[in-house]
Parts: structure tokens; C-alpha cells; sequence
């Protein structure tokens, strides 16, 4: 009996270290999508608030790494937009706008799977240790019985 619950637990152990590798890696997933995430915002806000402003207005852009350049829009802005695969196009702010817009959505949807995902995994997690303590319970009392 304890040979079988000895086993069980080890399959326990196995499937625990494989939920915590599984959450850590959505945390990771997670994590890169909220970046790219913010990115896509922060790129829609400079859209929008380029079509507030004048012809002739002063920015300061974000270049990365907490650096933001002054810069004085003279003219209609040439927007170039990365469909991926190296693959760039020449769009309007309009059309920029609403492409920003669908690939925030998509996002924000995958960013909710993920969080969904994530509290599956955890939820799992804390079943796992719960039947492995009580495992280990059982185990421990058994070894300290006397044997018939």
C-alpha cells in the first residue's frame, strides 16, 4: 500500500514540476505580450494626438530607453507600417489608426487567455501540493505504525 502511494506521489511530483514549468513560461508569454502591448498603445496615442495638432506642432518622441527626441511636424506625416515578415507599406493616419487599433484588440485577447490559462495553472498548482501533502500524511503515518 505504501508502495503504490509512494508511486502516486511521485507522479504527482512530476506533473507539479510540469505545471510550474507551464506557469512560469505563461508568465513569460504573458509578460511579453503586455510590452508589445504597451507599445502598440503608446504608438496610438502618438496617432491620435498627431491628429489634434496642427501642421505645425512641436512632439517630443519616445525613441526607447527613456530618451525622447523634440521634433516640429512641418507636413503631412508619411506613416510606414510593419505588416511583419519584413514586409513594411506607406499608409494614412487613418488607416495607421485602425491598424493600431485591430492589433491592440488582438492583444488584449491573448493577453486574457494568457491571465485565463495562468489561473488555470495555478489553481492546478495548489490542487497538486493540497494531494501531495495529504499524501505525504498518509505516508508518514503509515511508516509509524507498527506492523501485524
Amino acid at each position: 500500500m505504501a508502495e503504490e502511494q509512494r508511486k502516486a506521489l511521485q507522479q504527482l511530483y512530476i506533473e507539479q514540476q510540469m505545471v510550474a514549468q507551464n506557469i512560469e513560461n505563461g508568465q513569460d508569454r504573458l509578460e511579453v505580450t503586455q510590452l508589445y502591448l504597451s507599445n502598440y498603445e503608446k504608438g496610438l496615442e502618438v496617432l491620435n494626438q498627431l491628429n489634434r495638432q496642427d501642421t505645425e506642432s512641436e512632439l517630443f518622441f519616445n525613441i526607447g530607453g527613456g530618451l525622447f527626441i523634440e521634433a516640429r511636424i512641418t507636413q503631412p506625416v508619411k506613416i510606414i507600417s510593419d505588416l511583419g515578415s519584413g514586409t513594411r507599406v506607406e499608409v494614412n493616419r487613418e488607416q495607421a489608426i485602425e491598424n493600431a487599433k485591430e492589433v491592440i484588440q488582438r492583444l488584449q485577447e491573448q493577453r486574457d487567455s494568457l491571465q485565463e490559462n495562468l489561473e488555470r495553472l495555478n489553481a492546478r498548482a495548489v490542487q497538486l501540493n493540497a494531494r501531495m501533502q495529504e499524501l505525504a500524511e498518509t505516508i508518514q503515518s503509515q511508516e509509524g505504525q507498527p506492523s501485524v
